[in-house]
């Protein structure tokens, strides 16, 4: 794929994001080195992602809505959950989650 296409694609991705926060979530995609974490090697058994959590960061950053929200209950801090899973990324109370069920 051609530098030309790519920058002319952003552009029009950035241009016609829907909200703020999806600009900047297509904004960082574009940053340098923004894709390193789907080639990097764990360190350790703890650095591991395990499939699901593979996929729900890849949906992160594709802005996919996070289906296990239709699974939990609320926030420890009392939200409701967001599809884009945005508030347990920002939440002041470090985004617990209450009324899990099985995934």
């Amino acid at each position: 794929m051609s530098k030309s296409y790519f920058k002319t694609e952003t552009s029009n991705l950035l241009e016609n994001a829907s909200t703020a926060r999806d600009a900047a979530r297509l904004h960082s995609l574009k940053g340098k080195g923004a894709g390193t974490w789907l080639t990097a090697l764990p360190t350790s058994y703890g650095f591991a992602l395990n499939p699901r959590e593979f996929c729900l960061a890849t949906g992160l950053c594709l802005g996919l809505p996070i289906s296990v929200t239709e699974r939990i209950a609320d926030c420890t801090c009392g939200a409701k959950l967001d599809d884009s899973g945005y508030h347990i990324l920002t939440c002041k109370t470090g985004g617990g989650l209450v009324g899990l069920t099985s995934l």
